[in-house]
């Protein structure tokens, strides 16, 4: 009798120690992520002569926004930059850059930026993924 109640003794305490070592575990798994959101605009207004040719001007391409969570600002976290042309088989990243403490970010490129273009963020343990709207650029007109 004694050995029988010394096994459900020991089979109770495994058993408790397993929900006690996999309940933290569960907890995390479901966690709620905080939803994000992400802004972009362009604002290319120059040309540069940092091209492939070196020889005519080419579009220098700016663009900003801002990441934010619950409404604030979220800082140094990674923002890409993505074109998608007719050509391409799938996205490209063409630029990346860090958010300020504030959430703003700038990114500069000569790399194909013409047609459709988003940032993205690919989220971290607290912060769910997110992506901006689209937007659609054409070159400046080519500088004098």
């Amino acid at each position: 009798m004694n050995i029988k109640i010394a096994v459900v003794a020991i089979v109770v305490g495994i058993m408790a120690m397993c929900l006690l070592a996999t309940k933290p575990l569960a907890n995390q798994a479901f966690a709620q992520l905080k939803p994000t959101e992400l802004t972009i605009k362009e604002t290319t207004t120059e040309t540069t002569r940092d091209c492939l040719t070196e020889i005519t001007p080419c579009p220098l391409y700016h663009f900003e926004g801002k990441l934010t969570s619950e409404g604030s600002g979220l800082g140094g976290k990674t923002i890409i930059l993505e074109n998608h042309r007719v050509s391409y088989f799938r996205p490209i990243a063409i630029a990346t850059t860090v958010t300020d403490p504030d959430g703003t970010y700038s990114v500069s490129t000569t790399r194909f930026a013409e047609g459709p273009n988003w940032t993205s963020y690919s989220g971290d343990s607290t912060h769910a993924a997110s992506k901006s709207p689209t937007i659609k650029v054409t070159a400046p007109p080519p500088g004098p």
